[in-house]
């Protein structure tokens, strides 16, 4: 009966971790479709409906789906949240059932994923360069110098957390893969966010791809090349930075939040498992 339950519980556990990265991969699978679909080859011919659309500024799906605030961001935030429950049941878990190993790890953890969750909701980088360097534009070296130290505070806080993680606990490899993917994606936008401004490479690239991808024979893609302010009245970035900001750096946010969140879905069936077995053994 007791290998039952646990053939059971690895099952269960197995089910919501694969559920829980399919879901998150299949939305940012469809949204890059739509924008293909519609940004792109204007199919069904829904270009101009959002155009006719006033309220719909700019009339370009991407920045619907990816830009902030909007829907990749919110999927984000639901992945975040997940990840800072887990760590709390895990933390819990551990009241009930101390295991030295874990004791600084789990605070380190939800610290980390606690302040991942308020820069993504609260733009927190934003908020302090406001108050200490309000006097410099985005460009500015101190401000990018601001952005880079506070990612790289926030990375070395979580990094410090997964290598204390494997030193002390030496999780199974399906949990490691899953983490260690998810890091991998939030460094990656996270030094993009950080140098996005840094010689303009932001621009520089998306509009190289713009440009690669003909995409500005399309109207709407032309209209916005040639009237930033006109065409994006509520942004301050031109169409090429937007691709870049929106698109890419949002997707791969969410992919390492996909991962994340999977990856302690794996962690906490095997906290809970290991004493599981430990108290049996015991017994």
């Amino acid at each position: 009966m007791l290998k039952i339950q646990r053939l059971y519980g690895i099952l269960s556990y197995s089910s919501v971790a694969r559920l829980t990265w399919m879901v998150g991969c299949l939305y940012l699978i469809g949204a890059w479709v739509a924008v293909v679909l519609v940004d792109i080859f204007n199919t069904p011919d829904l270009q101009q409906t959002l155009i006719e659309l006033s309220w719909i500024s700019p009339p370009l799906l991407l920045f619907h789906l990816f830009s902030e605030g909007n829907a990749t961001e919110q999927v984000q935030r639901i992945y975040l949240l997940i990840s800072i429950i887990l760590v709390i049941a895990m933390w819990r878990h551990n009241f009930k059932h101390p295991q030295k190993e874990l004791s600084w790890v789990l605070p380190l953890l939800l610290i980390g994923f606690t302040f991942m969750y308020l820069e993504e909701h609260l733009n927190l980088r934003h908020v302090i360069a406001h108050v200490w360097l309000s006097d410099y534009n985005l460009n500015h070296p101190y401000r990018i110098l601001l952005n880079i130290g506070y990612y790289s505070a926030l990375g070395g806080l979580m990094t410090f957390s997964m290598a204390l993680l494997w030193y002390r606990w030496r999780p199974q490899p399906p949990a490691v893969r899953f983490l260690l993917a998810g890091y991998v994606f939030y460094a990656t936008a996270a030094l993009g966010s950080a140098t996005s401004h840094w010689g303009g490479w932001y621009q520089t690239v998306g509009d190289a791809i713009i440009f690669g991808l003909g995409l500005q024979h399309i109207p709407v893609w032309k209209h916005a090349l040639d009237n930033p302010l006109d065409f994006m009245p509520h942004h301050t970035y031109e169409i090429g930075f937007l691709v870049m900001d929106c698109l890419f750096e949002e997707s791969i946010e969410l992919l390492g939040a996909i991962f994340l969140a999977t990856g302690l879905i794996l962690l906490h069936r095997e906290i809970t498992r290991r004493k599981t077995t430990t108290e049996a053994s015991a017994s």
